[in-house]
């Protein structure tokens, strides 16, 4: 929905044992891109009051954040200014991401880009909506060339908003590369109330990278918060690695952000140095491999690892020398030293001394079969085809398959791999279509197994190359984990909200939309025959419009609303109301 204001809105393989964390030598640090007299300074985004929700380089699921979140105090509508002139070089408008963003480049060679837009400036707004009638579509992506649409430093291109996958009202605001498109940190290009605020550390995590390798007298990893860690010794031996739980808060926020830089030191020597200033969007997925991606999942606990698996290509890391192992009576004097973009330092510093535990139980070996991460596996057993791609891992895996037969549903569930362990390519699984399932094969769909129920993966459906006779269903999933058939023959839900049938010019027209299977895939809103421009608020269950954008005339009005879900069954529903 468009919002008017002032205008319309329109191997032991589970660690890689060559990059582990306590070295013997170092190599030059990375230094910071860029920062000072050479960025060009931009104007702030927002003119009202605002919060730091959000920094550039913090922690996300299965990304960086790319950008700076200005949170809006739940208010939304808030003018959002050009920070410098240019042009409007593109607008993506969808449900999802960024909802509606415009992006803008400048002639010293950087695009800013606002996120989570409830509209744009009627110059822009006019290009959007014509786009979408003529693709009979509300998700519209528009490439500009330069000139075009011309845009003044500071001038109002936009309304703030909380469209996309935005949790709360706020601008999401990017700087980039244009050449490259990597993003940059904001805080370079605009000046903010000064942060005094040194990152927060609440613990540190120490992982035993070989079998015979002990932590605390026991051949495990070990989590210490950050009081039964700093200041003390731990007792550990063999070749071992550290993780640290840190994080930042702006003086202006309230929010958990991302520290900038983290560097370890050994005996004095700096060992490991990673600093975030910028990223490739094609590598945001590697990130899953920086993190202990296992406490993430099960704890929801970011920790950054200390030492690089071969595959994690991030271009973050400055300082990463060869392993070294803590021998037995040998004492090593740690230290962490994080820092935000402002330069506030937090320490915590630790001793680790050599003590082994010759009672202690090895690691037991990981079931399944060894993957190497560089090379393609596949794997057909107990009724599953897995395809591994190279590269997928991002150091060599145990992948093990199981299968778990049940009463209900009709599939069984197969097990594949370990869901703890990050992956960055799709795994290709294929299975066979009962025969029960033949006649209604386009509502068969491959859905992934967890504790909240099942959830949809799709899939398409062919015949076996080994017999014409058998039907096989193929997905492509971005986890391990479990795994099963399911049919959707139910279409979605669908029906108006409005509680009233006559509508001023600024009414939404609400129209819930629901599936508790597939998925919504697609929609269409005819009003007097006429396609319309409703927006998908996938995060409310809705879509939505008012007769004001629509342009509609007073008086009576038709509408027909057609909602398809991700198997192809449709709702069809019409409703009657008037214009006042």
């Amino acid at each position: 929905m468009i919002i008017h204001r002032s205008f319309h809105a329109g191997s032991f393989p589970r660690i890689l044992l060559a990059s582990a964390v306590f070295f013997l030598a170092s190599c030059p640090g990375l230094s910071a891109q860029g920062g000072g007299a050479a960025d060009p300074q931009y104007v702030v985004p927002l003119k009202t009051a605002y919060s730091l929700s959000g920094s550039f380089g913090e922690l996300r699921g299965n990304h960086y954040h790319a950008g700076l979140d200005m949170g809006t105090a739940g208010v939304e509508n808030v003018e959002v200014h050009a920070a410098e002139r240019g042009w409007v070089s593109r607008v993506k408008v969808g449900p999802y991401g960024y909802g509606r963003a415009l992006y803008l480049s400048h002639p010293d060679g950087h695009t800013t880009v606002y996120g989570h837009l409830n509209g744009f400036a009627p110059k822009i707004d006019s290009l959007v909506r014509r786009r979408q009638y003529e693709l009979k579509s509300y998700d519209v992506e528009i490439f500009l060339p330069k000139g075009q649409v011309p845009v003044m430093r500071d001038e109002v291109v936009a309304l703030s908003g909380n469209t996309g996958g935005s949790g709360g009202p706020h601008l999401h605001f990017e700087v980039r590369d244009s050449r490259t498109e990597e993003p940059l940190n904001p805080l370079r290009f605009i000046k903010i109330a000064p942060d005094v605020t040194p990152p927060t550390i609440y613990g540190v995590k120490i992982y035993a990278l070989e079998p015979d390798a002990q932590v605390a007298g026991a051949s495990a990893d070990r989590y210490y918060q950050l009081n039964a860690v700093s200041g003390r010794t731990i007792e550990c031996c063999g070749t071992v690695g550290l993780g640290i739980d840190c994080t930042d808060f702006f003086e202006r926020g309230g929010r958990p952000c991302g520290v900038v830089e983290i560097a370890l030191f050994a005996d004095d020597a700096l060992v490991y140095k990673s600093r975030v200033d910028h990223f490739p969007f094609s590598l945001n997925r590697h990130v899953n491999s920086h993190i202990d991606f296992a406490e993430k999942i099960l704890h929801n606990r970011f920790i950054q690892r200390s030492f690089v698996s071969p595959g994690n290509k991030l271009p973050i890391y400055g300082v990463v020398s060869t392993p070294t192992c803590v021998k037995s009576g040998e004492v090593r004097h740690m230290r962490y030293e994080v820092k935000d973009f402002a330069g506030n330092v937090s320490k915590v510093s630790f001793s680790l001394r050599g003590v082994r535990n010759d009672g202690a139980k090895p690691k037991p070996r990981p079931q399944g079969e060894l993957v190497r991460w560089q090379r393609t596996w596949a794997k057909d057993t107990l009724g599953v085809d897995v395809l591994i791609p190279r590269e997928t891992f991002y150091d060599d895996q145990f992948v093990a398959i199981s299968r778990t037969d049940r009463a209900k549903p009709l599939m069984p569930v197969f097990n594949v791999g370990d869901r703890c362990v990050p992956i960055q390519k799709p795994v290709t699984l294929t299975m066979a279509v009962p025969e029960v399932w033949k006649p209604i094969a386009d509502k068969v769909y491959v859905g992934r197994v967890s504790a909240s129920g099942l959830s949809y993966c799709g899939g398409s459906v062919r015949t076996d190359f080994g017999s014409s006779s058998v039907l096989v269903i193929s997905a492509k999933v971005m986890s391990l984990g479990s795994y099963t058939l399911d049919v959707d023959t139910v279409p979605p839900s669908v029906r108006v909200r409005n509680k009233y049938k006559s509508l001023r010019m600024s009414d939404v027209i609400s129209i819930g939309v629901s599936d508790a299977k597939s998925g919504i895939s697609k929609y269409s809103v005819l009003i007097d025959g006429q396609w319309q421009v409703f927006e998908y608020d996938y995060k409310n269950n809705r879509l939505k419009a008012t007769p004001g954008y629509l342009r509609l005339s007073k008086g009576r009005h038709q509408l027909r609303a057609e909602v398809e879900d991700s198997c192809g069954n449709v709702r069809t529903i019409d409703w009657n109301f008037s214009v006042i």
